[in-house]
């Protein structure tokens, strides 16, 4: 089987509601996960409305913005957003890929049918892959249910002719922590021209799944597709995907949260809540750092990194040595519209008074000068306040031995 694949880019403009809901008698603290920039991907945020209180990304790289919705209040928000889908991966890692082979509830290697021989001689992504590929088989009836639980790979692999794209899904993310290789699901959109090849199962948003694997020698997660694999008889969705995968969310440390767009219903909504069109290629801006607040708490200095760009931020950020400070460089991710402390530890400090020093900060090759406030050691205050106090407190005792002198000698000549 051929797929090919033509350019390197596809454009898309995504419209997404949300609906929260808040039943208590207190303000609750709600968040809602919008589609992340990955490898893969770049998102730009046309417009949200309302504008949350805050913008965050958690340790998967998901884009997470805060609402607070009062009591007994429906919130309804409405994102516009342009998406770049790119055909070939970036090589992007901000991520810690040993923090995704635990196993958990979903993610099940533990369970004894993974120690199956078939099973245990899986080795590599792509034997694993093939794996699933042949071990399942799609459920067309399966998928139309609107309310379909989540299985447990383990579960999964005990009927693998009734499986959808989580079955496969879950069972490579499984297999593949079992074997050493850190593997996460995503959770979004998939675009297709004929529903009974590539089957999505869009009703009421029920939206796709597929799993993505760090490969260590290209330092960077990339993404296949098992159940469309499957479901198109034998098109390789492993060495290429294609523009038609839009991330959502990405499940990494949790089989479940954050909840993907097109799953922030209330009682009054079941109305399908994402739309995702093509659209022609068009300029994203680029995300302008700017340096916030500096402050040094003992021998860390934390410096605060804001993006007020639509567009999330990922680059190279280097602090170059001086007298004080070490020689530093990290790759850091900020969210749109946030911000994020860069931590530099002190090498040395003053002994007394501060120092103001010109450091040179590059953000992704480009340098910028600024002056940086070294708190000493010892505040002088304190510190000439102690020696002052000792200068008190020793004449005092001097004053008071000299008294008792001259009182032993005037009792001695009487």
């Amino acid at each position: 089987h051929i797929s090919a694949v033509f350019g390197q880019e596809q454009y898309y403009r995504v419209i997404l509601d949300y609906h929260l809901q808040n039943n208590t008698k207190k303000k609750s603290i709600q968040k809602i996960a919008l589609p992340p920039d990955t490898n893969y991907q770049k998102v730009l945020i046309e417009k949200i409305d309302p504008r949350p209180e805050k913008f965050e990304t958690d340790i998967d790289g998901n884009w997470l913005a805060t609402y607070t919705v009062d009591p007994d209040e429906k919130l309804d928000i409405k994102a516009n957003l342009a998406i770049k889908v790119s055909f070939l991966p970036a090589t992007k890692n901000n991520s810690h890929p040993e923090a995704f082979l635990q196993s958990n509830n979903i993610w099940d290697y533990d369970n004894p049918i993974f120690t199956i021989p078939d099973i245990q001689s899986l080795r590599t992504p792509k034997a694993i892959y093939d794996f699933v590929v042949d071990k399942f088989t799609y459920d067309f009836n399966k998928v139309s249910k609107l309310k379909t639980q989540k299985l447990s790979a383990s579960e999964s692999l005990k009927q693998p002719e009734s499986a959808i794209c989580s079955d496969f899904t879950n069972t490579f993310i499984a297999i593949s922590r079992k074997a050493g290789i850190p593997a996460r699901e995503l959770q979004g959109f998939a675009l297709s021209e004929n529903p009974d090849l590539k089957p999505l199962s869009l009703k009421q948003d029920v939206l796709h799944s597929w799993p993505e694997f760090f490969d260590s020698e290209k330092n960077t997660w990339v993404q296949i597709d098992p159940t469309w694999a499957k479901t198109t008889q034998g098109i390789d969705y492993f060495n290429k995907l294609d523009f038609n995968h839009i991330v959502f969310v990405i499940h990494g440390t949790d089989p479940n949260m954050p909840i993907t767009a097109g799953g922030y219903k209330n009682g009054d909504n079941q109305n399908k809540d994402v739309s995702v069109e093509p659209i022609s290629e068009m300029e994203f801006p680029s995300a302008q750092i700017a340096i916030g607040e500096i402050k040094q708490t003992d021998g860390v200095i934390s410096i605060e990194l804001k993006n007020n760009n639509p567009v999330g931020f990922f680059g190279s950020i280097n602090i170059e040595k001086n007298q004080y400070i070490s020689d530093n460089t990290n790759q850091v991710t900020i969210a749109p519209f946030s911000s994020e402390p860069l931590r530099i530890g002190v090498n040395h400090r003053p002994l007394l008074n501060k120092r103001l020093v010109t450091t040179i900060i590059s953000i992704n090759g480009a340098r910028y000068e600024q002056r940086i406030q070294i708190e000493p050691l010892f505040s002088p205050v304190p510190l000439f306040s102690g020696i002052g106090g000792l200068f008190v407190a020793g004449t005092f005792l001097t004053r008071r031995l000299y008294l008792r002198r001259r009182q032993r000698k005037t009792t001695l000549h009487r």
